[in-house]
């Protein structure tokens, strides 16, 4: 795919007659100057999320229909998720590299929805075996040579740490002109490794990271609707073939998900404060609570025994896979930081209240947070 400056992506974006998902406010459009932050906060949520509906319920044959590999779009019933969901039929050879519950869900997610042929790559023969018994992949194997000069499109699906190593020790083996994605949850140290060495290689690598999973790990684990209406980021460059952003553009909506396109480091922060933080703090909340090294084996017993659904909602993730956790904050840690100073300046104000015995000034804080929570759950049909 020929390579294209900025400046003619743009051209392209702008002169291209498909309609795109935009999730974000488009520049035509301005909040009036009376409302609130608040009030242009929330107008935003719902002006994109009314944007991307049309989209999704009208306008995604149309777009995906004209792109090669992916030759069409049809509603269907899924029956793992009891919903209708937008199905393709992908003419793709695609491999998967990596097989935990995101690598597994989305070849559960390919199989429903048909594709050419689908490979797994994994390091562990004693896997591979397992997988072989499954009816997810056409091919299972350790050896690279054997599935990914076959493949269109090699989807990264190891754990972030681990994306960029195994994504250059794949590339002699893929094809020139074939594709690159993956689905790391923090992509400026991956797209600035990987990217030119794929463009070397011949190989277009579009960074992607689709906000799915929960806290379980293993293929076993693995939902066909895992990525149905989950947001996806793209992270293109300057040096991003157009061509090959809006080809898995259209392969992540063909699995199911939202696409909003950001610059890396935006995506960095931005997953930084609503992800990373939260799993620091979950797993300091545990910590504070149930360690007797903390707070003796009596306190932590009595604690462990009081603990209730609060307690629950808000630990959940502390039980995500340690070695996973530490790959990601190490990838990401300047923007963690950046994340835990902001979160440590509202805890330091909301103990500044209390010091002060401001009790109003406590309640004002409270029914901000209340506001904002209800008006964010209401706006994204959060039940």
């Amino acid at each position: 795919m020929p390579k294209r400056s900025a400046p003619a992506r743009k051209a392209a974006h702008a002169s291209s007659s498909r309609v795109r998902p935009q999730i974000f406010m488009s520049s035509g459009m301005t909040a009036p100057f009376c409302w609130s932050w608040i009030d242009k906060f929330f107008f935003l949520i719902k002006y994109s999320k009314s944007r991307y509906n049309c989209y999704h319920s009208a306008r995604q044959s149309e777009i995906v229909c004209d792109l090669p590999g992916i030759t069409g779009m049809n509603e269907s019933w899924n029956e793992h998720s009891g919903n209708h969901m937008n199905t393709a039929n992908i003419a793709m050879r695609i491999g998967i590299v990596g097989i935990g519950q995101l690598g597994a869900s989305l070849a559960a997610r390919l199989r429903q929805i048909g594709c050419l042929y689908l490979a797994a790559l994994t390091r562990e023969e004693g896997k591979a075996e397992e997988l072989r018994q499954s009816d997810l992949f056409d091919a299972v194997t350790t050896a690279p040579e054997e599935v990914i000069p076959l493949c269109d499109l090699v989807v990264l699906c190891p754990p972030p740490q681990y994306i960029v190593e195994t994504g250059k020790n794949l590339l002699p083996h893929m094809r020139s002109g074939s594709l690159l994605t993956d689905v790391g949850s923090v992509k400026n140290a991956i797209v600035q490794a990987l990217e030119p060495e794929a463009l070397a290689a011949g190989v277009s690598f579009v960074g992607a990271h689709p906000m799915a999973g929960d806290e379980r790990s293993g293929w076993q684990y693995y939902q066909a609707d895992l990525y149905h209406d989950k947001l996806c980021f793209l992270t293109p460059t300057e040096q991003t073939p157009f061509e090959a952003v809006e080809i898995i553009r259209a392969f992540w909506q063909a699995v199911g998900c939202r696409i909003l396109e950001v610059s890396a480091e935006e995506h960095d922060l931005a997953c930084a404060r609503i992800s990373h933080n939260l799993h620091i703090l979950a797993a300091a909340i545990v910590l504070q609570n149930l360690s007797p090294e903390s707070r003796g084996a009596d306190q932590a017993a009595l604690a462990g025994i009081a603990a209730a659904g609060a307690f629950r909602d808000m630990t959940r993730i502390a039980s995500a896979d340690p070695g996973l956790w530490r790959g990601i904050i190490e990838l990401n840690a300047e923007k963690t930081l950046t994340a835990l100073d902001e979160l440590m300046t509202e805890l330091d104000r909301f103990k500044q209240v209390i010091a002060n015995q401001d009790w109003e000034q406590l309640t004002r804080l409270f029914t901000q947070a209340k506001t904002l929570e209800d008006r964010w759950r209401e706006d994204v049909s959060i039940p």
